[in-house]
């Protein structure tokens, strides 16, 4: 009974020691235009590719674009390989095993 309540006193001050230093949130954090305003209207996505089909990309705008194609494709590559490595993967499996025959 005294252990049990040893460990529910350790845990609570443990708790009570995780939210002393939260700052509090700067109500000025948006700048400029965002200041005030509120959330966007919500607008049909019709609307803006009928507006956006008859528009021409000039050859800087399209590189830029390009461009920001290729970093994301890269990104996405990136994110699809494995998370951990082989030799992490064995080394987790072989403690599975372990603990699985205790």
């Amino acid at each position: 009974m005294i252990r049990r309540m040893s460990r529910l006193a350790v845990l609570l001050l443990t708790l009570a020691g995780c939210g002393g230093d939260v700052p509090a949130l700067d109500p000025g954090f948006a700048g400029g235009a965002a200041r005030g305003t509120g959330y966007p209207d919500l607008v049909p996505a019709e609307g803006l590719l009928a507006a956006a089909a008859g528009r021409r990309l000039d050859p800087r705008e399209a590189r830029g674009m390009a461009a920001r194609a290729a970093t994301l494709r890269q990104k996405a590559r990136a994110l699809g390989g494995p998370v951990i490595d082989d030799a992490t993967r064995r080394r987790l499996q072989d403690a599975l095993a372990r603990h699985r025959g205790a």
